[in-house]
Parts: C-alpha cells; sequence; structure tokens
C-alpha cells in the first residue's frame, strides 16, 4: 500500500518531511525513525558546538520510544549521535529514474 502526497517531491526523489509533516521532523520520537531516512545528528564531540552531520540511518540505537535530546543513530557511513532533525525520507530506489 503506498501514499500519494501532492508536492514536496524534490529532483533527486526525496521528499521533505518538514514540508508535509511538520511535527513529525524534530528526532524525539522513536516511531518516526528508520533505516533510510535522511536526518541530521549532533554527534557527542560536537554537543557544545552543535555542529550538525547529515546522513541516512543504517541503524536505531536508542530502546526507548521516546527521548529528550534526540533518537540515537548510526549512519551510514558509521557515524553515530542524536536526531536533532528529519530531514527527508527516500521514495525512489537508486536505479529510479524519473518519468
Amino acid at each position: 500500500m503506498s501514499t500519494q502526497i501532492s508536492g514536496g517531491v524534490n529532483e533527486t526523489g526525496l521528499i521533505c518531511v518538514s514540508d508535509i509533516m511538520p511535527e513529525r521532523n524534530d528526532g524525539k520520537s522513536r516511531g518516526s525513525i528508520h533505516s533510510g531516512l535522511c536526518v541530521d545528528i549532533i554527534q557527542k564531540q560536537d554537543q557544545r558546538s552543535g555542529k550538525k552531520t547529515r546522513g541516512v540511518v543504517s541503524e536505531i540505537l536508542t530502546n526507548s520510544s521516546f527521548h529528550p535530546h534526540g533518537i540515537k543513530v548510526r549512519l551510514k557511513d558509521g557515524k553515530v549521535g542524536r536526531v536533532c532533525a528529519i530531514v527527508c525520507e527516500e521514495t525512489f530506489s537508486q536505479n529510479h529514474t524519473p518519468e
């Protein structure tokens, strides 16, 4: 079953979640995070500066359903941090060519 979404899809086949579900983009609820999601994280060493790192979720590390500082994830490149924003959701495979 698929969901039709009007607008919000950019040329790379990504949906900007903040455009269609603004309440879902804070990264504090485990239910809104899944593998393949494009997110901004703050790594432990960057907590003081607030430097964000963007990547695609590989694994969810937080077991609880909610965390006030963000759900901890491992990105596909191996970096670990807490989600501070959900940026976009992949909707097409890499082999997909827009019509």
